[in-house]
């Protein structure tokens, strides 16, 4: 037996052996796809849920366009430029203002200042200089070397008066603002790099999006499993003109998952019943046409 296997293996052709491995290939790659994930977290390239897009402003689930034959579910808009944090407009406040070096850190007001800062702001004019006009002569005179202490500072109430105004009027709105456009940003890079991915630009082995409609959780000692119970491949594109990603359904059926149920039951008990709910959930989507859509219940609610 083994001298013939052997003489059988000799009469191979370079051909059949590379058809061999690639079989093999292929045979290897089949099983390791279809390994069941039965944590839907364990899908680490990508995962969005719908509660998080609540806090992104700029995302848009749901758009039919007017031509009725276009759907997209979900539409992230290209986010804006970054805007520096607003100068104050008081000469009061803008010496003693300290903008930190992180961003979104709240500016405070320093515990002093040199004498031309506030010469130079337009509150106070240089002793040493003579008072041109009115208007400057009513200005507290004060030397440009001059150490001068916030506490002890006579206009103390007028700079944190402004101050409070300042924080209440520009930089909360505007520091709002920028934490929504980051957490878009944040979103659309994410997008973005899967796009190119997809595309084969980053990553050789194929990728796929998914949309998951309900979750089906497993509560066992040890082996806890949360997965999607319907899945419908989607497309993800940039809008060429807006720079807006857009997903949409592709023009596929779609799939019932309850292969992560199946794979928990190691006794096998509960096999059957799964892959017979699985058939009778096959059948039902087939019943209403393959149509599902995550903003229309009565597409799956069977």
């Amino acid at each position: 037996m083994l001298r013939q296997d052997t003489v059988i293996a000799e009469a191979m052709t370079p051909g059949k052996r590379r058809l061999l491995a690639l079989m093999e290939y292929v045979a290897q790659t089949a099983r390791a796809r279809s390994r069941v994930v039965p944590n839907v977290t364990d899908h680490g390239m990508f995962l969005l849920f719908e509660h998080q897009l609540a806090a992104v402003d700029g995302s848009r689930l749901y758009d039919a366009r007017s031509d009725g034959e276009d759907e997209v579910w979900l539409t992230v808009s290209r986010p804006p430029g970054p805007e520096l944090p607003p100068k104050p407009d008081s000469p009061w406040l803008a010496p003693w203002l300290a903008v930190g070096v992180a961003v979104l850190v709240a500016p405070k007001l320093v515990d002093a200042v040199d004498g031309a800062a506030l010469i130079a702001a337009g509150t106070h004019r240089d002793e040493n200089a003579d008072a041109a006009g009115m208007e400057n002569m009513v200005k507290p005179a004060l030397r440009p070397d001059a150490h001068v202490a916030l506490r002890s500072y006579a206009f103390r109430a007028e700079v944190e008066k402004q101050y409070a105004a300042y924080m209440d009027n520009h930089w909360v709105p505007w520091a709002d603002g920028e934490r929504r456009r980051r957490r878009l940003a944040r979103l659309y890079v994410r997008l973005f790099t899967l796009h190119q991915q997809m595309s084969g630009a980053l990553v050789e082995a194929p990728v796929e999006l998914v949309w998951g409609l309900g979750l089906g959780v497993v509560d066992l000692p040890g082996t806890p499993a949360a997965y999607p119970l319907i899945t419908q491949l989607v497309d993800l594109s940039v809008d060429p003109r807006s720079g807006a990603i857009e997903i949409r359904p592709r023009d596929l059926e779609p799939r019932i998952e309850l292969e992560f149920y199946a794979a928990l039951d190691r006794a096998g008990t509960e096999r059957g019943a799964a892959q017979h709910a699985e058939q009778i959930g096959r059948q039902l989507l087939q019943q209403a046409g393959g149509n599902v859509s995550p903003f229309d219940p009565s597409s799956y609610e069977p």
